[in-house]
């Protein structure tokens, strides 16, 4: 998972990567973010998927607000500019890969 903290390097990965992306919003302090982030490493092993970029969501705030993130950890498939599904519920790493292949293009 790359993460970035920055919005201009936000900004022209959304702009320049014309595939779908995965967002993970979280923060450093929260243990069920880091237990999400363990689900995403294992999944990210298992097959290629889109590019997964980890946003701390205390440098994304106005990013978290328009797309409308209400709690961490978060992971918001973005396609052709908008946020199109959220998952919240990170119960397993089966319930996150269905969400994944749901939200494939």
């Amino acid at each position: 998972m790359k993460k970035i903290k920055h919005h201009r390097a936000l900004q022209t990965m959304l702009d320049n990567d014309a595939k779908a992306v995965l967002l993970y919003f979280y923060t450093p302090l929260c243990g069920t973010c880091d237990l999400a982030a363990e689900f995403l490493a294992v999944i990210e092993k298992m097959e290629h998927l889109p590019a997964v970029v980890g946003l701390d969501v205390n440098y994304f705030k106005q990013e978290a607000a328009a797309w409308k993130i209400e709690s961490v950890p978060c992971l918001a498939y973005y396609a052709d500019g908008n946020v199109i599904d959220k998952l919240y519920a990170f119960e397993s790493v089966t319930n996150v890969y269905a969400f994944i292949l749901k939200a494939r293009f």
